[in-house]
């Protein structure tokens, strides 16, 4: 989207759409745009689903794939019919902005997720890739593959709200360089889904529970009370017989 009739990202910095691919969410955006329509634009870049596109040489990319629940890799590489490319020289540092499988959790489904994750929300939680991490090629024909596996994380907490109900995708990634001279250059992200599922689910427990937990604690109190009252009376009684026997 260009402000005041201009294209050229010197004048006048364009904006990005990075919203949902629906009818709705671009009708949405659209509308939101009509009461300012004509008007200067100082911070368009304020707008959840637009940002400001960066000023760096290279290609931009922004989007969302989706992908069957198995192992995949996304490839990025200079390949076409008709252009003629100089491998040799191709360099394939980037930058990863951000990356991340499913959806960012808001709302309810965030509280939900940040009071029942066994392990505490990170800053990070959802995107291990880490925010403008930069990968950069030393060697000539050098590819950057990056390894993920992701694993599904669901959510459920006791009121049994549906709107409440978190499902997370996390993942752990491990990043690596090589160089094959007869390989094209490329930049690749390879995922692979953990087949296993952790579950998070709060429960109430019945009445009896209860009563069998204070049992045993009472239990074990009782016991330890009864082995200290016997040490403590074995250790008294040894110690008058030999006060005794010292008299004798």
């Amino acid at each position: 989207m260009f402000r005041n009739g201009h294209d050229e990202l010197s004048v006048n910095e364009h904006e990005s759409y990075t919203g949902d691919r629906t009818i709705a969410a671009l009708v949405s955006f659209a509308e939101s745009l009509i009461p300012s329509a004509g008007k200067a634009h100082n911070a368009v870049n304020s707008h959840p689903l637009t940002a400001r596109s960066p000023k760096l040489s290279g290609c931009g990319m922004a989007g969302f794939v989706l992908v069957k629940k198995v192992p995949g890799t996304l490839m990025f590489l200079a390949r076409s019919a008709g252009h003629s490319f100089d491998h040799s020289s191709m360099n394939m540092s980037h930058v990863v902005h951000a990356f991340m499988f499913g959806t960012w959790m808001y709302g309810k489904k965030y509280r939900t997720m940040a009071r029942m994750h066994p392990g505490g929300i990170e800053k990070f939680w959802g995107d291990k890739m880490i925010k403008d991490q930069y990968f950069i090629s030393v060697n000539d024909h050098s590819t950057h593959e990056h390894y993920m596996q992701v694993i599904h994380n669901t959510f459920k907490p006791l009121n049994g709200d549906k709107d409440s109900e978190a499902d997370v995708y996390e993942y752990t990634v491990h990043s690596h360089t090589y160089t094959n001279p007869h390989d094209i250059p490329m930049a690749k992200f390879s995922y692979q889904l953990s087949p296993m599922q952790v579950v998070v689910k709060e429960e109430k427990k019945a009445f009896y529970h209860f009563v069998t937990t204070v049992c045993a604690i009472v239990g074990g109190v009782f016991t330890m009370a009864g082995i200290l009252d016997s040490g403590v009376y074995t250790a008294v009684n040894l110690a008058k017989k030999i006060e005794l026997g010292k008299q004798g």
